[in-house]
């Protein structure tokens, strides 16, 4: 007897009609080995696959976002410590500022007039006025 191809099986008749009733939907467990195929559950299947992907999609789009926020939100933070800081500066650099001699010559002045009427109190304005250029001044110092 002759060995026949491997595949002669697809030349007969019956194989091609089965094969074609598989595709169809009609086939049983006990004729086949491979599970039944119909369209419905293919589509299930791309379904739930589709639905998988989309979420999976969405959840690292998602982090994806909350990662660039987080650095955003951290670039913004120290920039905000950085404006505050020279704002501090600002606002010491514009009460040296007012610090002019004239300030100074009023002040002595003052303490002068007071000298004569109530020299504890002189002496008390002379220290508070010896502290306020200490605060000022002293950054400049090195203090």
């Amino acid at each position: 007897m002759a060995e026949k191809p491997r595949l002669a099986w697809l030349a007969d008749a019956g194989a091609g009609a089965a094969f074609e009733s598989w595709l169809r939907g009609d086939c049983n467990a006990a004729r086949f080995a491979v599970p039944c195929f119909t369209w419905q559950k293919l589509f299930r299947s791309i379904e739930s696959s589709f639905d998988t992907g989309a979420l999976l999609y969405c959840v690292v789009v998602l982090l994806e976002h909350a990662l660039v926020y987080y650095k955003r939100y951290q670039v913004s933070a120290v920039r905000a410590s950085q404006l505050q800081t020279q704002l501090v500066q600002t606002q010491l650099q514009a009460l040296k500022m007012q610090l002019h001699p004239h300030f100074l010559f009023n002040t002595l002045h003052t303490i002068t007039a007071l000298v004569r009427e109530d020299p504890d109190e002189a002496e008390r304005t002379i220290v508070r006025l010896g502290e306020l250029f200490a605060v000022v001044y002293g950054e400049q110092l090195g203090s």
